[in-house]
C-alpha cells in the first residue's frame, strides 16, 4: 500500500495592483559556504518541468499571467523542482564531485 500525507499551504487571495510579501534574499544565507551553486529558472525550464510533472498552473510558465492576474512579483518556481536540484547536488557531493548549495 502506498500512503501520501501531505501539508498544503495556501496564501491571501492576490491579484492586480497588490504588494506581494516577498523578502527578496540578501545573501547572507551563503556565508561559510564552501562552494555556491546558483541556476536560472527560465521560463524554458519551468515549462519544461511543468510538463514533466504534469503540471500546468501557468504561474510556473505565464509570466505576465502570474503577476498581472495572480499577483506574484514574476514566475513561481515549482517547489519539487528545487527539491530535484537539491537531491542531484546531494548525490553529487556524496560522490565527491561537487560541495553546493542553491540558490535561485
Amino acid at each position: 500500500a502506498i500512503t501520501d500525507d501531505q501539508d498544503l499551504v495556501y496564501r491571501e487571495m492576490s491579484g492586480p495592483g497588490r504588494k506581494p510579501s516577498v523578502v527578496p534574499p540578501d545573501g547572507s544565507e551563503f556565508e561559510g559556504a564552501n562552494h555556491v551553486e546558483h541556476w536560472n529558472a527560465d521560463p524554458t525550464l519551468l515549462f519544461r518541468y511543468s510538463a514533466l510533472t504534469f503540471n500546468g498552473h501557468r504561474i510556473h510558465y505565464d509570466a505576465t499571467y502570474a503577476v498581472e492576474i495572480e499577483g506574484y512579483p514574476g514566475l513561481v518556481v515549482h517547489g519539487p523542482l528545487v527539491a530535484t536540484l537539491m537531491d542531484i547536488s546531494g548525490i553529487l557531493i556524496y560522490l565527491g564531485v561537487a560541495t553546493a548549495i542553491l540558490s535561485a
